[in-house]
């Protein structure tokens, strides 16, 4: 049979991530639909998961922060996850 996606409102969404390039503190702002609990883990190009930090977000707009500051210079990524909704930026750690 045919199976049909239909996309809806999506649930989860990085608003923003700043600063971007960053030296110490990462700021993620991210929106989800419903209180849920998340996931955020930073991952470096390689696809290792270098830090990882479970959030309990509320609906609407949610802030969190993460250390960077030992991490080595490069490229990054930020990975949110809530429930089978998964969301990625892209960083540089000067």
């Amino acid at each position: 049979g045919i199976v049909q996606l239909t996309r809806g409102e999506q649930s989860l969404s990085i608003l923003n991530i700043y600063p971007n390039p960053i030296l110490s503190v990462l700021n993620i702002e991210f929106v989800v639909a419903s209180n849920s609990e998340t996931n955020i883990s930073i991952i470096d190009i390689a696809g290792r998961r270098l830090i990882s930090q479970n959030n309990l977000a509320h609906a609407g707009i949610n802030n969190s922060t993460l250390n960077v500051e030992d991490l080595a210079s490069g490229i990054y990524f930020v990975t949110i996850v809530s429930g089978d909704n998964i969301e990625t930026k892209q960083f540089i750690k000067e």
